[in-house]
C-alpha cells in the first residue's frame, strides 16, 4: 500500500466518525422554523416545523426565542456540513478505486478498518479518533448543549 492510500483511507475513517457526531448533535436539535404571529398587537413566536403531512407549530416563550433560534441555525450548518463530508467520502471511494471496503468502514468506523490501515496500529488509529472526536466536542460545545437542548424542548412542549 501507499502512503497515499493510507492517508485517504485514515481520512475516510476520520469522516465517517465526525459525520457519526454531527448526527448525533443534528438529532438534538430542533427542526423547523421560528415564526413569528401578530395577535391583538403582541408578538408570539412559534417553533414551525413538519410531522409527516402536518405543520405543527409549538409556542415559544419571548425569552426562550434567541436560543431556538440560534439551534435552529446551528441545524442548519450541521445539515451543510454533513452534505460536504459526504462528498468528500465518495471523492475518496473515486480515488481508491475498489480497494477500499466501504461496508466495513460503514459499520465499523476507525475500530474495525484498522487492517486497511496498514503500518497504523489499531491504538493509534483509536488515540487519532478520540482526539479528534473531543476536540470536535469541546469547538461545539456538545455535552453542554445536549442537556440544554433536552431541558428546552421540554420547556417548548409543556
Amino acid at each position: 500500500m501507499s502512503v497515499l492510500e493510507d492517508v485517504l483511507r485514515e481520512e475516510y475513517a476520520r469522516s465517517l466518525r465526525l459525520s457519526h457526531l454531527m448526527e448525533r448533535e443534528l438529532a438534538s436539535l430542533p427542526k423547523g422554523s421560528v415564526r413569528v404571529r401578530v395577535i391583538r398587537g403582541r408578538e408570539y413566536y412559534y417553533l414551525n416545523h413538519r410531522e409527516g403531512d402536518r405543520v405543527i407549530s409549538d409556542y415559544i416563550s419571548a425569552s426562550k426565542v434567541e436560543a431556538v433560534r440560534a439551534m435552529v441555525a446551528r441545524r442548519k450548518e450541521l445539515k451543510a456540513a454533513l452534505k460536504e463530508q459526504e462528498r468528500s467520502r465518495k471523492q475518496i471511494e473515486r480515488a481508491l478505486g475498489g480497494r477500499l471496503d466501504v461496508n466495513v468502514l460503514k459499520e465499523g468506523g476507525a475500530r474495525d478498518s484498522a487492517a486497511f490501515f496498514g503500518r497504523f496500529r489499531l491504538s493509534e488509529i483509536e488515540a487519532r479518533a478520540s482526539n479528534l472526536e473531543a476536540r470536535y466536542e469541546a469547538e461545539h460545545g456538545i455535552g453542554e448543549k445536549f442537556q440544554s437542548v433536552e431541558d428546552l424542548m421540554a420547556d417548548i412542549n409543556d
